[in-house]
């Protein structure tokens, strides 16, 4: 399968006040001091470089695509692969999922010890099947996603803190909230573009959600 041809992902603030955007960038390694040199900055965890939010992107115009003969070649050197159309935001939910980092493709696949359900929703192209999910329905995907139990009113998507119960129970010692009595929460805002914020604590795994293309 060849890996989406991702240039962007979109990376919510902790806060949650305003979207930010962060460049993905393609840089050979023998031409890493010029992109830095330019204020590109490396991702430790994404093995990549990538424009911070706030700076022009236009300077960063040769790396924000791959040649697909470098893609060609790539695709020559790796064993078949199922990758995955992972938002930047979404990647340590993604990982703790199962899916690994491919540096080589710069992509995230499935790997052999993934959870495939609840990788499904990062599969390329997954809304052309059927009918197209409202906000809800794709802010609850990405609930059980992050190993939340979705159910009730669930969710509430007002811009409000709201406690949910996760799959398992909280081990001792799990970093918890002080002042509510629950193993998760979110807040999910509905206007504008779609998006919202999960946090998992017993997994320690957090999600800054954007919807991609919802039915409203």
């Amino acid at each position: 399968m060849v890996p989406p041809n991702k240039s962007a992902y979109a990376a919510e603030p902790a806060q949650l006040q305003e979207a930010q955007r962060a460049v993905l960038l393609w840089v050979p390694f023998e031409q890493k001091d010029q992109a830095k040199a330019l204020g590109a900055k490396w991702d430790r965890q994404a093995h990549a470089w990538y424009v911070p939010a706030g700076i022009d992107a236009a300077p960063f115009a040769q790396w924000t695509q791959r040649h697909n003969d470098d893609v060609a070649r790539e695709r020559q050197r790796l064993p078949e692969r199922e990758y995955l159309d992972v938002p930047y935001g979404e990647r340590k939910a993604a990982k703790a999922a199962g899916a690994v980092w491919d540096p080589l493709a710069r992509c995230w696949y499935a790997g052999p010890h993934c959870d495939r359900q609840k990788l499904a929703r990062w599969q390329p192209h997954q809304d052309e099947a059927g009918a197209m999910p409202t906000a809800r329905e794709a802010f609850a995907a990405a609930l059980r996603a992050m190993g939340c139990v979705v159910s009730g009113e669930h969710p509430v998507m007002d811009g409000q803190r709201h406690g949910i119960g996760v799959e398992g129970a909280v081990p001792i010692g799990a970093a918890a909230p002080q002042d509510a009595d629950e193993a998760a929460f979110y807040v999910a805002h509905l206007e504008g573009r779609p998006h919202g914020y999960i946090r998992n604590f017993r997994t320690g795994i957090d999600m800054q959600w954007k919807a991609k293309a919802v039915a409203l």
